[in-house]
């Protein structure tokens, strides 16, 4: 009823036809009315509290109703008004339809009595019949008149009007439902549609004529609605077929337009039925009623008809145009002039209808190029260039010239007579410079001048024939007297520098006076001397004669130098230099290859051939210096510097072989250089000026021979067989097992070294007697076995003896490891040594085992076993394995409360409590007695009292409360966590807690990051979140060790036997982490005095006291870590401790599934 209180206006909108929240519904309707009657007699009622209520329902009912009456009458006014004020034809069955819903509501509100009261429903039916009469009358009226006046079209609208309003006759009722609006209608429709009828006869007849401007007037009294469907099609579809026909029909005689005729046929037939066609087209695009009867295709193509007109038009022109463009390019000036007169004609009629401006432009182009056709001729037409007289004949010009002057005497005579007078001048100026030419090229000139006559005019052929048959009976006679001065001189064997420059000289004379045959004679005679030079250099460089080869190569040269206008002396001089240049790359490829190349002797003779090369190259420097380019030098220098390194590399192969002692490479190195130390040498000695060959030699005679490597190679044997030597028990090699390991593992690499010495090189290192060596070794191995079995069998060991015990067997156990002797059998004495050791360790289990209730007794075998495992630490896993038989075996037989006295005399002893802490069978107990010692390390203000640090100060508490209040949450937390997974905890059907909705809420508090290595990734918002991760951390842990808390269950101290994190602990991992710690706040490097939290992760040291949990708080930390995706190392000293922790806290690192990014280890391990 609330939702009923907003005005219905506001629910439904003007166009929904039933409103959604309403009286729309009998069962609303007498719910309303029922419920009106209802609310209303409680008023009468004495509970004052429901009568108010009764009375607030009752006005919203009322206030609901009211408002929907209201709304009715507003949709019936709207509709009504709809139909009766649109004059047009427009549908008004769906407004129709809608007012006669409405009226049917209002009329049914009738049947409930109190309903019908409240929306005063007699005075809005009255009101609306009495509206309704009214417009009958009205409209009956003005039917009348519009038929005796014959306007039709009104009529229709009149009608249209009357269609919608037939819904009201059955509210009306009476007389309107047999003679209202619904009988009016149909009374006139029969009226309208005879008249329809006669109008689409005339509008058929005037599309046939293609009158449409008839067509458009006649349309106007049809009235589709009482119009016969199949008539009102047929109109459409004769006006579409007949505007299509036009159209096609319009562009067929566009595109068929032939200029080529007489122009008057085309003027009365084509273009004027074209702009007659095309008038009508504009006509139908300004008439509506045409346009509202075709399809969307028929209104583009008309839309477009004009433009497609235009451009089929201007293709036409266009086409014509190109026509007598050809002509004025085939010179036909007469039937160029012609078509553009037709064309012109053409334009100017078709120009009254169509924008043709592209055409206009080419008409002007043509008219200014027949005006100037002097001017265009002389440029279109070379003719200056005779030889161009046989494909564009001036003959052929000027009689297509003489031809137009007939039509155009007084425009085209002019034109003629100057082009036939250049023809003249041209002629007679290439007759001239013929004669003026060369002997030898007069005869080229004079043949095209003699063929170039028949193209001439008939009267300009009669006048130069017979000159040009002169001037070559002239030009044969003057060629002969040349040839006869050239022949002695090239049968002249004398070459020197005078003969070349004469020859030069020759060329020169010849070349300037166009003595082609002589010059090829001269040409002729200096090639075959050079290529008589070519093939003895050829032979010379194949048989490594340089000097001759060098010899030769001279006069080739000399040629180039003092003959350069003979071609021929710079071909033979480029075949020259690139024999030289290939040769000399070949040379310092074989030296670069030095240690590949078997025949060394070849690399000997490429570096001599190369000097000689680069010395003879130099010998010309300021009239040849490209002989050998600097890009090739750049090529030697290369290789020569490949050579070089080479020999270095060999050089550092040498001494890494030497470092690693391989004696098979150092023997196949020494045989490399002794074969290569020859070119060494000769490399050394030579006496080449050449910078980069200067600079090569400096560098190798800086490099190692044959001999200085011999010599390094003897040191370094000398110094290696000073390690036998030395003893075999050192200080270093007690102390650290890198050391000792690294000793006799050089000590193994000498002997190995020693043997290959012998075998390799059996004559170079006479002086070493190694079997003398290794008698030497194997007594003192045997040395050391004697002193370990008799600390081994000796019935009590002490500490230092135990040390004693442990340096023999872990050098013994080492240098087994590396050298091995059958003879020594060093295996056999360690099984020994470890036999005699567990011996002892099982006396004392069976001691433990006699002993019974003896507890100090027990305590004192224990402590004694403890001291095995941790002195004798090759040992630890057997007797620690021993140890923890013997506490399972003792806790069957004396119970498990016994245990207890025994922890009491164990804690005394620090080798005993670090057993209680260390064993299975004893770390319930040591979990509780460890809590009852450190009730102060669970008293949060009296550990935050001990904390100390390097950001603490005694007047800034800053840190401490940051401390305090973040376990203060991480506590909450905690016992939070443990109590609801304690309290779900089902002892009988569980043998631990669940705690995969604990583990997915530690997994969802920090989302695994991807570090880089040697960075994390830490800001505030992880700072923030650490309290509540290690909350979830620790009460997993905790939750994971419940097993001696299950077997204590249901005694009073039962959650006293729970592992659970100490207030130290939990403070240690925050510093760790650096929550709390506070540094100086800074402004622009100066400091503030003002101290602030960070927000980093400090690198932080912190310190633990023995037995306060650093296993503990190293496991958590590492958690923390892999959560973040770090990869974390947990290092120690002992191996056994390492993996103890590991195997403690492994169910921890699965649950959370971090174990594959936590590594536990030793520090040499790690």
């Amino acid at each position: 009823m609330k939702l009923r209180t907003q005005p219905i206006f506001q629910k439904e909108t003007a166009t929904e036809k039933t409103p959604s929240i309403g009286l729309t519904k009998t069962e609303q309707k007498t719910t309303a009315d029922i419920a009106l009657l209802y609310t209303s007699n409680c008023g009468r009622i004495t509970n004052i509290r429901f009568k108010e209520m009764a009375a607030d329902i009752h006005a919203i009912l009322v206030k609901y109703i009211t408002e929907y009456g209201i709304f009715l009458n507003r949709e019936i006014d709207r509709l009504f008004k709809h139909i009766t004020t649109i004059h047009s034809q427009e549908d008004h069955s769906e407004y129709s339809q809608d007012l006669e819903i409405r009226l049917e509501q209002l009329t049914l509100l009738n049947e409930y009595k109190h309903v019908f009261e409240y929306i005063d429903g007699n005075r809005k039916v009255e009101f609306w019949r009495r509206k309704f009469h009214e417009q009958y009358r009205t409209i009956l009226g003005q039917i009348e008149n519009l038929k005796v006046s014959g306007r039709y079209n009104k009529l229709h609208e009149k009608l249209n009007t009357v269609q919608g309003l037939i819904g009201v006759d059955h509210f009306c009722g009476g007389k309107f439902l047999t003679e209202g609006f619904g009988a009016l209608y149909r009374d006139y429709q029969i009226e309208t549609t005879k008249k329809s009828k006669e109008t689409y006869h005339v509008v058929l007849e005037n599309i046939l004529q293609e009158d449409y401007a008839a067509t458009e007037s006649a349309m106007i009294d049809i009235d589709k609605k009482t119009a016969n469907p199949s008539d009102i099609a047929q109109i459409e579809q004769k006006l579409q077929v007949s505007l299509h026909n036009l159209m096609k029909n319009t562009q067929k005689l566009a595109n068929s337009l032939d200029l080529n005729n007489d122009f008057k046929a085309v003027t009365e037939s084509q273009i004027q039925l074209i702009n007659a066609n095309t008038d009508k087209i504009c006509t139908v695009l300004m008439k509506p009623k045409i346009m509202a009867m075709i399809n969307e295709k028929i209104k583009l193509n008309l839309t477009e008809f004009e433009q497609k007109i235009t451009t089929c038009l201007s293709t036409v022109l266009l086409q014509a145009i190109s026509t007598i463009e050809n002509f004025m390019e085939t010179n036909d000036v007469l039937e160029a002039e012609l078509n553009t007169e037709r064309l012109l004609l053409v334009r100017r009629e078709i120009d009254n209808h169509f924008n043709l401006e592209s055409v206009t432009e080419k008409m002007n182009e043509i008219k200014k190029r027949l005006d100037s056709l002097g001017d265009h001729l002389l440029v279109k037409i070379d003719l200056k260039n005779i030889q161009q007289y046989p494909t564009h004949s001036p003959k052929d010009l000027v009689v297509k010239l003489q031809k137009a002057a007939e039509y155009h005497s007084a425009k085209y005579k002019k034109v003629e007579t100057y082009i036939s007078a250049e023809i003249r001048r041209n002629f007679q100026t290439a007759i001239d410079a013929t004669c003026a030419a060369p002997i030898e090229k007069r005869s080229e000139l004079i043949d095209p001048l003699h063929y170039s006559l028949d193209f001439l005019p008939d009267d300009l052929q009669t006048l130069f024939r017979t000159q040009i048959n002169k001037l070559k009976d002239k030009f044969l006679e003057e060629s002969l007297a040349y040839k006869r001065e050239l022949e002695g001189f090239l049968k002249s064997d004398i070459v020197n520098d005078t003969t070349i420059e004469k020859v030069n000289g020759f060329a020169i004379q010849y070349d300037r006076e166009k003595r082609d045959e002589l010059l090829t004679i001269l040409h002729s005679g200096v090639l075959a001397k050079l290529a008589s030079y070519w093939k003895i250099i050829q032979a010379a460089f194949e048989k490594d004669e340089i000097s001759s080869a060098t010899e030769n190569m001279r006069h080739v040269i000399k040629y180039r130098i003092y003959a350069p206008a003979i071609p021929s002396t710079e071909q033979f001089y480029k075949l020259v230099r690139d024999l030289i240049s290939k040769s000399v790359r070949t040379y310092s490829d074989t030296l670069s290859n030095i240690f590949t190349i078997q025949k060394i002797e070849a690399v000997d003779q490429a570096f001599t051939n190369l000097t000689l090369c680069i010395e003879f190259s130099q010998s010309y420097p300021e009239k040849i210096n490209d002989l050998i380019s600097q890009k090739v030098f750049q090529i030697i220098i290369i290789k020569l510097e490949t050579m070089h390194r080479n020999w270095e590399d060999t050089v550092n192969d040498f001494n890494l072989a030497l470092i690693e002692l391989n004696i098979s490479a150092l023997r196949s190195l020494l045989e490399i250089t002794d074969r290569c130390d020859r070119v060494l040498q000769n490399i050394r000695n030579t006496s080449c000026a050449h910078p980069s060959i200067k600079a090569f030699v400096q560098k190798m005679k800086k490099v190692l021979g044959h001999s200085e490597l011999i010599s390094n190679f003897k040191k370094k044997i000398n110094e290696l067989a000073q390690i036998f030597t030395e003893k075999l028990i050192r200080d270093k090699t007690m102390r650290f097992e890198t050391e000792r390991d690294q000793f006799f593992s050089n000590l193994s690499t000498s002997l190995k070294t020693f043997k290959l010495i012998n075998t390799e090189f059996p004559k170079m290192f006479l002086s070493v007697d190694f079997e003398q060596i290794e008698r030497d070794l194997k007594i003192k191995i045997e040395e050391i076995k004697r002193k370990l079995l008799t600390y081994a069998t000796q019935t009590d060991i002490s500490e230092s003896e135990a040390d004693e015990f442990r340096t023999y067997y872990n050098h013994l156990l080492s240098f087994e490891k590396y050298i091995s002797y059958p003879d020594v059998n060093i295996p056999q004495s360690l099984e020994l040594a470890e036999k005699h050791i567990l011996d002892k360790v099982a006396m004392l289990a069976k001691n433990i085992a006699s002993a019974g209730a003896d507890f100090t007794k027990v305590a004192e075998f224990f402590i004694r076993m403890k001291f095995f495992a941790e002195n004798l630490s090759m040992f630890e896993a057997k007797i620690n394995r021993t140890i923890d038989e013997c506490l399972k075996s003792f806790k069957a037989s004396q119970g498990p409360t016994m245990i207890g006295q025994l922890t009491m005399i164990l804690e005394k002893n620090e080798l005993g409590a670090r057993l209680m802490s260390e064993h299975s069978g004893l770390t319930g107990e040591d979990w509780r007695k460890r809590r009852e010692k450190m009730q102060k390390q669970d008293d949060l203000e009296y550990v935050l009292k001990e904390l100390t640090g390097d950001d603490l100060k005694t007047e800034d508490e800053l840190a401490t409360d940051i401390v305090r209040k973040r376990y203060t949450v991480f506590r909450s937390k905690y016992d939070d966590l443990i109590s609801k997974n304690l309290a779900a905890f089902n002892l009988k059907t569980e043998t631990e807690p669940k705690l995969d909705v604990l583990i997915s809420e530690t997994k969802a508090l920090i989302a695994e990051g991807v570090q880089k290595y040697g960075e994390i990734k830490w800001d505030r918002s992880l700072r923030d979140k650490i309290p509540d991760l290690l909350a979830h951390i620790f009460a997993v842990w905790t939750l994971k060790n419940t097993q001696h808390y299950n077997s204590m269950r249901g005694i009073d101290s039962a959650r006293a036997y729970l592992l659970m994190p100490h207030v130290a602990q939990v403070i240690s991992i925050f510093r760790i982490f650096g929550l709390g710690y506070t540094k100086d706040t800074k402004l622009l490097g100066i400091s503030l005095h003002r101290r602030s939290v960070s927000n980093d992760l400090i690198n932080n040291l912190v310190e633990v006291g023995t037995g306060e949990g650093k296993s503990i708080i190293m496991a958590v930390v590492a958690c923390v870590f892999a959560l973040n995706g770090i990869d974390v190392d947990c290092s120690c000293y002992s191996e056994y401790l390492s993996m103890r922790d590991k195997n403690d806290f492994a169910p921890v690192f699965q649950a959370l599934g971090i174990d594959e990014r936590i590594e536990y280890g030793t520090f040499n391990r790690l």
